[in-house]
């Protein structure tokens, strides 16, 4: 069961996924295929197979679109120097989770006969449940492994899963949005002769089925509803004479008879990939095969510890052990595989200057010799931790004055003495392990020294100028604020500096912007010395190269000058300004960037100077921006796996949370591990599409299919739960068409399901005591590490989940205590008027012991006490920040109350089950807003309370009347508990989000993130990573990404219910707004108003209101309390008849209208609104305006 958990509650992988789904060393191969289809036509096949023993990786992209034109890529990835299994140049396979999100990014060149066209991809890939594993005996099952049993793993030859692909394609510059059905096959040590076909049948039901050496045939597939294993006698897999397979597949569920003569044949590695379409499947075949013995085994270098071997301080530029960032950087690292591919003869007529470089360990061991300048360096470090930059600035300058007071040791000296010459220049240049990388390039952050002499103590002067560049002000800030470790070891590069009249410059192996790797960019300018191109402070001659041949041949081998020339053309000559290069040079370094891009695997940046023609390569750094997250993927990593026959709606979600969720909230569902859902029970492939919370673009949604699927069409119970959420009738005949598609439990089952749900709303005054008693005792203890604090952090979730199931057990009393006062107590059934709904509303006062009330009431008795004051003014006109402290000098009652009233309600506020809202003891400013507006508009509606129906006002017989008191007296307690349970819920929520405060600040002081709020944009399975021992940058800068794109989320708006993805509304239809000036909506309190409008979008525009305002908003939480005393009526564009905005409204006597769509966009604030909610409708009085 933890299993379930998990993955279900944190979105986090169990042990056995990571050791499955991440790169395996094995022995042969290990092969990951991606493969979708959808409704239209399209068809995207994307693989990689990786050898761990030659090192190597080849990938393939086949792309058909709705025509039948296809379009192919295939690389290899040689790993000359190193090897990363999921990449190849231009496509990467990059595991988020494993087994739940996998992104896949591709930016190149797919021929389609002897055409090229440029692909762009950015795909999500996310599964519909829990995977179905392979094993060696050709078994395929969904029970869980047990990992800690070696020969459970050993035995397994991979697994399936299936899933949807969602994302953008873009191609020649024209982007479509892909969203798709799609399979994930795993395999690893297959062997010769193997076979598998996987595909779809209609794009709807998907299948594989595999074949191994000597063993029956065995598979599986997947309808809407169904997940079946196929057994060998359902499954025919014959081959023919002529080398051609045909299948066939008979079951009860799924049929079909299949020739599979393929469309497209790739080899690979060990495998080759055939495309077989057919008039109502599509598919794909591999067939394994015996590794090429041409392919030659390349050594792989990996990272070695600085402690574990004896580095001397210095290395030339040609050893070895330049091959290792961790003792030479990343740029040195750069320049020994240049140096080597052109020792290689893979590139020609290109020179890297001699040099050498001090090593990290040298920058260790001169740190450690001097003592001061060390405990200089901590306190920078501590410092630097804080978010004062001028402070820090101010002591950087200082340590830099105590770097340049040190001397280097006479080792060092000496080392430099023997590696330099007096009578050549050169070039002092940092090279940190964390500069030039795959995410980050720490561009400009660190020192070069340009024109040295080769005396030893001006080198000696330009090393430590170097060094004290890692630890300046604006290199501790870039580090912190990435992620990176503060304390970084830095090597120092002594290169000879190129001289004579030239040209410097750089060069792209692909567009830097749109990853084209046909479209080559080299810009230059004159001069060598000021490198201006680089710096920026030179405006280059920029050219673009065309490349005509992308085969992988053509860059393996040192081909003649005049063949490399022709496969290059010169695009543009920009004649305004002054030409610097000539043609020849420029297609030189075009021929050096594809080689260069070739051997380190990735595109890249190559920075250079020429000289008479005479190329010299100064460095090479990946381009980071080509395959960097861009703001969709960001914004939809965490979307539920939406397909075409999903509904969501958006009703009640957008009162519970009216902004986005952060990303730690995101990922901790509790909910859906309820027992009465039973999700453990259902389909394990479908598990994450049977949850009934949903996510899109970080807005959370419902799942209406699974809501929904034990009801029957028209039934009372639907028609009730309708008006309840949304205040009208929004299931249509197509969406029960889709409802009714899904697998829906028996009768049996659902007559179950009633026991239990009833079962659980038993004794439940007990269980909000029991539950209370927990939240008292759950407290969050401080810890000397952020692993240890998380630790203590998830012992109070396992509280949070108790809690979340009280709420539901009290929510779901409160539904059922409803619905049976409308059926038994006012006789209400399908055919009845939805006004007998409103009227049921409208006439149950709220009791006055419930938390929303007190809150009220408390804040109003505040707000009394200052009205008191003959300064209240003086009160009212002071900037929110400083209330507290004025109160606290000049009204001790009144201050008093509000301590009481943060003690009582601290934990509560807006979006207040969000771990990253502010609460009002986290942020005073929106309660002394919210007493400034109540002191401000003396003037309070007055309570006009409804009179409540009982017994005596309807007509009914005497046993009729005892029922309905009863039942009126068990919903009116049902709304107490619920709200009695919400609030529990929100002080757990409160304390784990102080909890959660703690552990960001415990990060940011162990220097592994730049702000203790970025926790709330971090994922619960990222922060158990950052929590290790390591840095992760990565993480960092995603998390920070998301901060910043996280109010755009807040501006998306949705259709109340939406088919298939969730899709957010570019813009309005203004005709279906303006076909009337009356807008229609459910009535929660009856009455009539005429005045002012007050349109809000955030609470914190709530000082905009007047006394007498009828207030129109999208929705209305707890938060918005303290206002109603000061409207006249209420009107939300979502909300149901027992949302909060109703009960309030119910006990203020507000008339109240919900669900009523578009009023926002219609209504403006200083409009005057004849409100009419017992009539059901809000317009506008044209002939009187006021602002």
């Amino acid at each position: 069961m933890e299993h379930f958990r998990q993955r279900l509650c944190f979105s986090a992988p169990t042990t056995s996924d990571i050791l499955l789904d991440h790169e395996r060393n094995n022995d042969v191969q290990d092969l990951m295929v991606f493969c979708g289809a959808d409704k239209i036509g399209n068809m995207i096949i994307l693989c990689v197979d990786q050898n761990y023993n030659l090192k190597q990786s080849k990938s393939v992209i086949h792309i058909r679109d709705p025509t039948g034109l296809e379009f192919t890529n295939q690389e290899t990835d040689k790993g000359s120097y190193e090897f990363s299994s999921w990449k190849t140049l231009s496509l990467q396979f990059q595991c988020t989770v494993p087994m739940q999100t996998w992104r896949i990014v591709f930016s190149g060149r797919l021929r389609n006969g002897g055409n090229y066209r440029h692909f762009k991809i950015n795909f999500l890939w996310k599964p519909f449940g829990f995977p179905v594993y392979c094993g060696k005996n050709n078994t395929f099952f969904k029970h869980e492994i047990d990992h800690s049993d070696p020969d459970c793993i050993n035995n397994l030859l991979g697994f399936d899963q299936f899933g949807q692909i969602s994302g953008s394609m873009v191609v020649d510059g024209k982007t479509e949005m892909i969203n798709m059905h799609a399979m994930k096959l795993r395999r690893w040590n297959m062997s010769v002769d193997d076979s598998l076909f996987a595909g779809f049948m209609n794009s709807d039901t998907m299948y594989s089925v595999q074949k191994l050496e000597r063993i029956n045939c065995r598979g599986h597939f997947k309808t809407i509803s169904v997940h079946e294993i196929l057994t060998p006698d359902e499954i025919h897999f014959v081959s023919e004479e002529n080398d051609s397979q045909s299948i066939e597949i008979y079951h009860k569920n799924f049929n079909l008879n299949a020739n599979l003569k393929s469309q497209m044949i790739v080899n690979l590695n060990t495998v080759s990939i055939e495309t077989v379409i057919g008039d109502n499947f599509k598919g794909i075949l591999l067939c394994f095969k015996e590794v090429r013995k041409t392919d030659k085994l390349v050594k792989c270098t990996e990272d070695i510890s600085v402690n574990d071997h004896k580095i001397g301080l210095t290395v030339n530029l040609n050893s070895e052990m330049c091959a290792f960032s961790n003792i030479v950087g990343n740029k040195a690292k750069s320049l020994f595989r240049l140096k080597k591919i052109i020792a290689n003869g893979l590139i020609n007529n290109a020179i890297v200057p001699e040099g050498i470089c001090i090593t990290t360990t040298a920058m260790r061991a001169h740190i450690n010799e001097n003592k001061e300048l060390s405990n200089y360096l901590n306190n920078a470090i501590e410092k630097a931790k804080q978010s004062d930059f001028e402070q820090l600035s101010n002591y950087c300058e200082r340590l830099n004055y105590q770097w340049q007071s040190t001397k280097l040791c006479a080792e060092l000296l000496e080392a430099i003495s023997n590696g330099v010459s007096k009578y050549r220049v050169y070039a002092v240049r940092s090279s940190g392990t964390f500069e030039d990388g795959e995410s980050t390039s720490s561009a400009g952050q660190y020192i070069t020294k340009l024109g040295c002499a080769g005396r030893t103590y001006e080198i000696a002067e330009a090393v430590l100028e170097c060094w004290s560049s890692n630890f300046s002000a604006r290199a501790l800030t870039y580090r912190k604020n990435n992620g990176q470790p503060l304390m970084c070891d830095m090597a120092v590069i002594i290169q000879d500096q190129v001289s004579g009249p030239g040209v410097a410059g750089v060069a792209f192996s692909r567009d830097p912007n749109t990853g084209d790797p046909g479209k080559i960019t080299v810009a230059a300018s004159y001069g060598l010395e000021k490198a201006g191109v680089v710096s920026g402070s030179v405006e280059p001659y920029e050219i673009v190269v065309s490349r005509l041949q992308f085969d992988d041949d053509f860059t393996s081998s040192a081909a003649g000058l005049s063949q490399t020339m022709s496969n290059f053309i010169v695009e543009n000559d920009d004649d305004a300004k002054p030409r610097c290069v000539s043609d020849d040079l420029v297609k030189k370094l075009a021929d050096i960037c594809v080689r260069v891009e070739g051997v380190f695997g990735s595109p890249q940046d190559i920075e250079w100077v020429a000289v008479e023609d005479q190329v010299y390569l100064l460095q090479s750094r990946p381009i980071t921006s080509i395959f960097a997250w861009n703001n969709d993927e960001i914004s939809r990593e965490f979307d539920t796996p939406f397909t075409s026959d999903d509904v969501v709606m958006f009703y009640n979600a957008k009162e519970v949370y009216p902004k986005p969720m952060h990303t730690l909230s995101l990922t901790l569902d509790l909910f859906s591990m309820y027992p009465l859902f039973k999700l453990t029970e259902k389909e394990p492939t479908d598990i994450y599409c049977n949850k009934q919370l949903n996510y899109t673009h970080n807005n959370i949604c419902f799942n209406v299919c699974q809501i929904f699927q034990d009801l029957e069409p028209g039934s009372v119970y639907v028609k009730i739960i309708e008006y309840s959420i949304a205040g009208q009738s929004f299931l249509t005949s197509d969406i029960w068409d889709k409802i009714l598609l899904k697998n829906r439990s028996s009768a049996l089952q659902q007559f179950l399901r009633s026991i239990y749900s009833f079962k659980e709303t038993l004794f439940l005054e007990s269980r909000l005591n029991e539950t209370h008693k927990l939240i008292c005792n759950a407290n969050i203890e401080q810890s000397d590490t952020a692993f240890d604090l998380l630790n203590n952090i998830n012992s109070v979730v396992d509280v949070l989940e108790k809690v979340t199931y009280c709420h539901v057990a009290s929510s779901m009393n409160n539904v059922i205590s409803h619905t049976l006062l409308a059926i038994l107590g006012l006789d209400f059934n399908k055919d009845s008027p939805v006004d007998t709904l409103s009227n049921l509303a409208t006439s149950i006062n709220t009791p006055d012991v419930i938390i929303n009330v007190s809150i009220l009431k408390d804040i109003q008795a505040i707000a009394d006490v200052i009205s008191e004051m003959p300064s209240k003014k003086e009160f009212c006109d002071l900037p929110v920040e400083n209330c507290n402290e004025w109160l606290k000098l000049n009204c001790d009652k009144g201050y008093d109350k509000v301590e009481d009233f943060i003690k009582k309600y601290g934990h509560r506020g807006i979006q207040e089950l969000d771990f990253g809202s502010e609460t009002w003891s986290t942020d005073r400013n929106r309660l002394f807003s919210c007493l400034q507006s109540l002191i401000l508009y003396k003037h309070r509606q007055p309570d006009n309370k409804s009179i409540e129906i009982d017994s005596s006002t309807v007509s009914r017989g005497y046993f009729k009347k005892i029922i309905f008191d009863y039942l009126l007296k068990k919903y009116r307690q049902s709304i107490s508990y619920r709200e009695q349970s919400k609030d529990m819920l929100v002080q757990i929520t409160h304390k784990l989000r102080l909890g959660y405060r703690k552990l960001g600040e415990k990060l940011v002081t162990e220097g592994k993130m730049p702000d203790s709020k970025l926790i709330f944009f971090m994922s619960q399975y990222e922060i158990r990573i950052m929590c290790g021992n390591n840095s992760h940058p990565e993480i960092v800068h995603k998390a920070m990404k998301r901060r910043k794109l996280w109010p755009d989320c807040a501006l998306l708006q949705y259709d109340d219910v939406c088919y298939g993805p969730p899709i957010p509304k570019k813009f309005l239809d203004e005709e279906s707004v303006y076909s009337s000036t009356r807008f229609k909506g459910c009535c929660v309190f009856p009455g009539r108003v005429k005045n002012r409008a007050c349109v809000i979008e955030h609470i914190e525009d709530a000082r905009c209101l007047r006394t007498g305002d009828i207030l129109i908003m999208k929705s209305v939480d707890i938060a918005w309390s303290p206002y109603f005393p000061i409207i006249s009526g209420l009107v939300t564009e979502i909300g149901g008849v027992i949302s909060h905005g109703a009960v309030v409204a119910r006990e203020y006597g507000l008339p109240c209208l919900v669900g009523v769509q578009n009023a926002k966009k219609y209504f403006k604030t200083g409009d005057m609104v004849i409100l009419d909610s017992e009539k059901g409708f809000i317009v506008k009085d044209d002939s009187d305006m006021t602002n």
